[in-house]
């Protein structure tokens, strides 16, 4: 059973109001006093989606990811060092209580758990997995797994110390909204760490790749699930051939700055990118920033930036919660 503390600071994510333990269907939903809606939990695991009342571009995220990337076996936590690897200091400050925002298949969130400063982490996830990687933790005593949208937030004010979230703000539907419900539930001072897409403006190759990307992603929007995967199957091959390849010539020639601005260049075999191709295909929005159209959002939603870093892979950030 959750304890009051825990269950104290999670709220009905459609009214924000507080959750009662249910009596019926065997203890295992939590009923909120207020609109009386229910969730089913279970152990440290909260279910929050209503299938009812998922939109299109929702369910298209469920789709991609909860039913396709997230059930990947590889669960290595790269992404929190790539970030870690930017804003080392900054990274030194996440402590107390911690949310991690899209935590996909866990595995930074396995890491983030090891840090001994962390001392409660809450991880929220659209993906069908959740339930799954909840019970990889079910023996902590200090994560709990949330399937919620980040965009309705099920916590109280002012919870958390800090958040963390790679890759995630830049797919939702209204990154504002997102990074207004962050603020939200951050304290003041509070520590927001975060990975976006950049614009890439000062970089032609990735550039291109964008103006590509951008008409191919509209056409597959109108395009049955299935479709769209073959899709990508197909072009995974031809992409690496475009990209990929000739990065890895660039490399060995000596050209190794030059190298790393071609997309995909981390490639190692054509199915290799194909998660990527598969990121960024099927995903119903890619927002892209720039340095100014990044600062811009986060000071109407209440944060400064703290550090900023942007190179070939995208933008790492580092902000505070001022208000």
């Amino acid at each position: 059973m959750l304890s009051n503390e825990i269950r104290n600071g999670i709220k009905c994510p459609n009214c924000i109001s507080e959750l009662i333990h249910s009596k019926e269907n065997h203890g295992r939903h939590l009923t909120c006093k207020e609109c009386n809606r229910e969730y089913f939990w279970e152990n440290n695991y909260i279910d929050f989606v209503e299938k009812e009342r998922i939109d299109k571009l929702t369910q298209r995220a469920i789709e991609t990811w909860g039913n396709d990337l997230h059930r990947e076996n590889n669960k290595n936590s790269e992404h929190l060092y790539k970030l870690i690897k930017r804003l080392p200091a900054e990274y030194k400050f996440l402590s107390g209580e911690v949310l991690e925002i899209g935590f996909g298949k866990g595995g930074d969130l396995m890491e983030l758990s090891k840090n001994k400063q962390i001392q409660s982490l809450y991880g929220i996830d659209i993906g069908k997995n959740a339930r799954d990687v909840a019970k990889e933790f079910n023996d902590s005593g200090k994560v709990v797994i949330i399937r919620a949208n980040a965009q309705t937030l099920p916590f109280k004010d002012e919870k958390f110390n800090g958040i963390y979230s790679y890759g995630v703000i830049h797919h939702t539907k209204e990154p504002r909204k997102t990074l207004k419900e962050c603020s939200r539930v951050l304290k003041t001072k509070g520590l927001l760490l975060f990975y976006v897409y950049s614009n890439h403006k000062n970089n032609l190759f990735k550039r291109i790749g964008i103006l590509i990307e951008l008409p191919i992603m509209h056409v597959l929007f109108l395009l049955p699930y299935p479709l769209k995967l073959l899709f990508c199957i197909f072009v995974a091959p031809l992409a690496w051939l475009i990209f990929t390849v000739p990065s890895k010539i660039l490399y060995i020639l000596g050209y190794k700055h030059l190298s790393k601005k071609l997309p995909l260049n981390w490639g190692t075999t054509p199915f290799s990118i194909l998660p990527d191709i598969k990121d960024r295909f099927l995903a119903s929005i890619n927002h892209r920033y720039s340095k100014k159209s990044i600062n811009k959002l986060l000071k109407s939603t209440g944060f400064i930036i703290k550090n900023y870093v942007e190179d070939y892979s995208g933008i790492y950030i580092a902000a505070q919660k001022v208000i």
